[in-house]
């Protein structure tokens, strides 16, 4: 059974006709890139926490740090500490593929939270709310979370070798 408009908008809250309006594209028949998502190009990983998409978040936080670790494989056998046009580069293709691809993802993780509540016999407006919506705790943890690592590797920098 698919959602109804008005569990889609309690699920999404904020900017909900945005995203039912792409939505209803999918279900046309459109492509999976339905147009630009600049919250979704300019915030990548925190728009992920900020719409509770938790698991494709932790999918982008490994394919970001496997691409990281391949750039720092490659830079060292080239006998080069840095190449900060390719981190540059790697940057704007990881935006890009968030703009571009965002609500796709976000109509995804939708669609399975819609069909855990329904295999759970719930899809009272409350659980609709709790299970959707967006979180600002979860964008401070993982703003808290990022900049701790920036001052772990910024204090690690300054270790002898």
């Amino acid at each position: 059974m698919d959602p109804t408009p008005d569990e889609l908008r309690t699920f999404v809250g904020p900017r909900a006709d945005y995203y039912l309006a792409r939505w209803g594209r999918i279900a046309q028949g459109a492509s999976r890139a339905l147009g630009f998502n600049a919250a979704a190009f300019f915030l990548t990983l925190f728009w992920l926490l900020f719409r509770r998409m938790y698991r494709v978040f932790w999918i982008a936080v490994g394919l970001i740090t496997a691409s990281a670790v391949l750039e720092e494989i490659v830079l060292a056998a080239a006998g080069l500490k840095e190449a900060p046009l390719l981190d540059l580069l790697m940057s704007v293709i990881v935006a890009a593929t968030f703009g571009t691809y965002g609500t796709y993802w976000y109509y995804q993780h939708t669609r399975r939270q819609f069909a855990r509540l329904a295999a759970g016999s719930s899809t009272d407006r409350e659980m609709v709310r709790r299970v959707g919506g967006t979180s600002w705790f979860a964008v401070g943890l993982g703003a808290a979370a990022f900049i701790g690592l920036m001052i772990l590797g910024a204090w690690a920098s300054t270790l002898p070798q």
